[in-house]
């Protein structure tokens, strides 16, 4: 079946939708998308942004002053395993593949000698699964034959981050973000380049190989990475910059979620539902907008800074939902505060870029704050469940501390306890408690730290000029 000639897209298709909704073809696509990977409405948004932010990539420059923006939206989903992200990309990869064929045959072989390295335009989709150097980006191939100088002649072999479309980290936690290892110690590098903005050379990946040649990895491509929530998230978020210049959803699935998802997939078992109808029907809505943006491009002189423009409020509508975002975390303490700042001023980039592709999502050329209204209901959500999780964890990790802090104290007050030295009303003297633990090798200045962290755990009591305390009730310290 031709569907490009089956499928008709209505021009009302891409029209506004209802007061602070998606523009109705990214609502059509969630809505399609969560009949596949149930419940999850934020990835399933940002899915067709990640897509539509490719594809318009070489078309578009957002300026903010001096800097500059390519439109690609870089997206990290962690979430619990088996709740849909895998699922999600089975409907999302084969949209993706269909789409980069037609604007391949529509583009034809052009190319890009950027550096004087012949790029191929072709849009395809890198499913991550070698993390090499020479996998990732590429190498220099000794031939058996010489040159006239009877000199080594070396080949230029790609490596499969090059190109464009989508780089798709299925497992990312084994990328070597979370857990370097010796083969994957500049993913971080690699990521953090690749993720610069296009305007200019710093998004080319480089590196100089051993033969003595500077190989140039053109990667334009957009990241689409999932993964479970690994342990040590919480220590990359706060160390490691490259989560904090990508799009971060992350999300702990309580058990009845789980439970209603399972239900949704057994009803579904024995019937079979055929996607490509909608496979097809979003390609082509997205190749539609592939080539308006690109008329709109050739109209302005192929000056990518005026393809989009600015309606009067768009930066007031901006500042406005970041001093929402800001009031969000004025009551969450410092440490929560502190990482979610360094979340902020990127968070206000892919606001910024969401709002040129809501826009363009419309098929229209000028953002309005209503744009920047619809983008914020993605950002916010992506910024929100982030912050509540960082509280979440350090609630978890506070509460283990404690545990293991109050142990000893617990276990010498016992004995304290049992050897008699203890007041009709369970109440034993403090500076005796604090004796009894420090004989088991722990400083003075280590008991009386330990002691700030734990000593919700026990009840005060002062009698003249001395302090006794007593165990809580069920704080057993088990």
């Amino acid at each position: 079946m031709n569907y490009d000639d089956e499928i008709e897209i209505p021009e009302e298709y891409y029209g506004v939708a209802l007061e602070e909704k998606m523009p109705r073809v990214v609502e059509d696509w969630k809505k399609t998308v969560l009949t596949v990977s149930h419940k999850n409405d934020i990835p399933a948004m940002a899915s067709f942004f990640s897509l539509l932010g490719q594809i318009t990539k070489d078309f578009i420059r957002i300026p903010r002053g001096k800097n500059t923006e390519d439109s690609r939206i870089h997206f990290c989903w962690m979430q619990t395993s088996g709740t849909g992200k895998s699922t999600l990309w089975n409907f999302m990869g084969p949209v993706s593949k269909s789409l980069h064929k037609k604007i391949n045959d529509f583009e034809g072989t052009g190319s890009s000698n950027s550096s004087e390295v012949y790029i191929p335009r072709k849009y395809d989709n890198f499913d991550v699964v070698e993390y090499t150097d020479a996998a990732l980006i590429g190498f220099y191939e000794k031939l058996k034959e010489l040159d006239e100088n009877d000199e080594p002649v070396f080949e230029r072999r790609s490596g499969s981050l090059e190109g464009n479309g989508l780089a798709h980290w299925d497992e990312f936690e084994y990328s070597g973000v979370f857990k370097q290892s010796q083969h994957k110690e500049n993913i971080i590098v690699y990521l953090n380049t690749l993720m610069n903005t296009l305007e200019g050379e710093s998004w080319i990946i480089t590196k100089k190989l051993k033969e003595g040649h500077l190989m140039e990895c053109m990667c334009q491509r957009s990241v689409w990475a999932t993964t479970y929530i690994p342990k040590h998230l919480k220590s990359v978020i706060a160390e490691k910059g490259v989560l904090q210049r990508m799009l971060v959803y992350v999300r702990e699935v309580p058990e009845e979620e789980q439970h209603d998802m399972r239900m949704l997939q057994l009803r579904q078992s024995g019937k079979r539902e055929v996607t490509e109808v909608d496979t097809e029907r979003f390609a082509k809505a997205l190749f539609t907008l592939y080539k308006d943006v690109k008329a709109r491009f050739l109209e302005v002189g192929e000056d990518p800074f005026s393809t989009i423009t600015y309606s009067e409020g768009f930066a007031d509508a901006l500042i406005n939902e970041y001093m929402k975002m800001r009031d969000y975390i004025k009551s969450s303490r410092p440490e929560i505060r502190e990482i979610a700042q360094n979340f902020m001023t990127r968070i206000n980039v892919q606001l910024l870029k969401l709002s040129v592709l809501c826009c363009i999502a419309e098929r229209k050329f000028v953002v309005t704050p209503t744009h920047v209204r619809q983008a914020y209901i993605l950002t916010q959500q992506c910024y929100s469940t982030l912050v509540e999780w960082l509280e979440r964890s350090l609630k978890i990790q506070k509460s283990a501390l404690v545990q293991n802090k109050s142990v000893v104290f617990v276990q010498e007050y016992n004995g304290m306890v049992k050897d008699g030295e203890v007041k009709d009303d369970g109440y034993v003297s403090k500076p005796k408690l604090f004796e009894r633990v420090q004989k088991k090798g722990i400083s003075r200045a280590q008991c009386y730290r330990d002691w700030k962290i734990i000593e919700s755990k026990f009840e005060n009591d002062t009698v003249n000029r001395s302090v006794f305390v007593r165990l809580k009730k069920g704080d057993d310290g088990k």
